[in-house]
C-alpha cells in the first residue's frame, strides 16, 4: 500500500483525534481493510474501509491484496493512532509488515533507509463500537457544501462552543424553500452570541425544532471531507442520529476516492 493512501486511511479513522485507538481488520476474501471505532464519550462512531489499492502515479486502482500478514486475514489493535500516523508520516514510501509472536504483535515499518517498530495493542484494551441493530429513517438529506463547511469551521474557531444546534430556517429567502441552519452558540432561552450557517437541503423534514451535537466532531469530519474533496451526503434522522457518508448506497452522486469509503455517525447530545 502506498504511504499516501495509508495516511489517508489512518487519518480517516482518527478524524483529528476524535478516535484515539482502533482495531484494524483485513478480510482476504472480500479484499477489504476496515475499522469500526467509537469515541470515548460515545457521541461519534466511524466506519472506514479501504476497498482497493490506489496508484497515485497513474491514478489507477487495483484489487486490495495486502501482504502485511502474508495475504492472510488479520486483526490488530492500534492503541495510539496519532503516534502511528506520525511515524508513517516521517518516512518515505513504506513497506509495512505485521509480526505476530507469543509475546507481542508489532508493525514493522521500513522505507529502505529507516525502519520503525510500532507495538500493537491487545484488542481487549480497545473500546470497540457495538453493532448497529438498525438504521433509522433519515428524513433530511443535505449535500456537504465546501463553503458551508468552511464557514462552520471559522465560526467554531471564533466561539469555541462545545455544542451546536441545527434546525429549519423558516425565514429562508430562497423563494420559500426551507433550508437547514447550523447554529454555534444558540440558546433557546434568550439572545446569545451565535454564528449561523446555511447548509441548504434537497429533502427536509426535521420533526423537532432543533438538534444538538458535539461541535468538534463535525469540525474534524469536515476537515476529512475537505482532504478528500469528494461529494458526500449528510442525512439527519429525527431519532437523534446524523450520518455523513460517501458510500454510493446512500446516494448515487457520492464519490469514493483513493479506494476509501467512510460512514460517520453522530449521536445527539443533551440540549444546552
Amino acid at each position: 500500500m502506498n504511504k499516501k493512501q495509508l495516511l489517508y486511511l489512518l487519518k480517516s479513522i482518527s478524524v483529528g483525534g476524535v478516535i484515539e485507538r482502533c482495531v484494524l481488520k483485513y478480510n482476504s476474501k472480500t479484499k477489504e481493510l476496515s475499522s469500526r471505532s467509537i469515541a470515548g464519550d460515545k457521541s461519534f462512531l466511524g466506519e472506514v474501509s479501504c476497498i482497493s489499492l490506489y496508484d497515485f502515479s497513474s491514478n489507477t486502482e487495483t484489487e486490495l491484496e495486502l501482504d502485511w500478514n502474508n495475504g492472510k486475514d488479520f486483526e490488530i489493535g492500534i492503541y495510539d493512532l496519532d503516534d502511528l500516523i506520525k511515524m508513517v508520516s516521517i518516512l518515505d514510501d513504506v513497506e509495512l509488515k505485521i509480526e505476530f509472536s507469543k509475546k507481542q504483535n508489532y508493525l514493522s515499518i521500513d522505507d529502505g533507509f529507516s525502519s520503525m517498530i510500532f507495538k500493537c495493542s491487545d484488542i481487549s484494551l480497545i473500546n470497540q463500537a457495538p453493532p448497529l441493530k438498525r438504521l433509522p429513517d433519515f428524513e433530511t438529506l443535505l449535500f456537504t457544501l465546501t463553503d458551508s463547511m468552511n464557514r462552520f469551521r471559522l465560526g467554531f474557531n471564533s466561539l469555541k462552543s462545545d455544542t451546536f444546534n441545527f434546525f429549519i430556517n423558516k425565514n429562508s429567502n430562497n423563494k420559500g424553500i426551507d433550508d437547514v441552519i447550523f447554529s454555534i452558540g444558540y440558546s433557546s432561552v434568550g439572545i446569545s452570541n451565535r454564528y449561523d450557517v446555511s447548509f441548504g437541503g434537497t429533502r427536509i423534514d426535521l420533526g423537532v425544532d432543533e438538534h444538538t451535537h458535539n461541535s468538534n466532531n463535525f469540525v474534524e469530519v469536515f476537515k476529512i471531507l475537505d482532504m478528500f474533496d469528494v461529494v458526500s451526503t449528510m442525512m439527519i434522522s429525527n431519532e437523534e442520529l446524523t450520518l455523513i457518508s460517501n458510500d454510493k448506497k446512500h446516494s448515487p452522486t457520492n464519490e469514493i476516492k483513493y479506494g476509501i469509503k467512510y460512514d460517520y455517525y453522530f449521536i445527539e447530545t443533551e440540549k444546552m
